[in-house]
């Protein structure tokens, strides 16, 4: 589960760094 966690916690800040554009919108609907 930490595995999990530390995937989860990095794709997260990945998404916050992204700009707020339509990617941004698909990322978060694929979550």
């Amino acid at each position: 589960m930490p595995r999990f966690l530390e995937y989860t916690t990095k794709l997260h800040k990945m998404i916050l760094e992204l700009p707020q554009k339509s990617e941004h919108k698909v990322l978060l609907k694929t979550i």
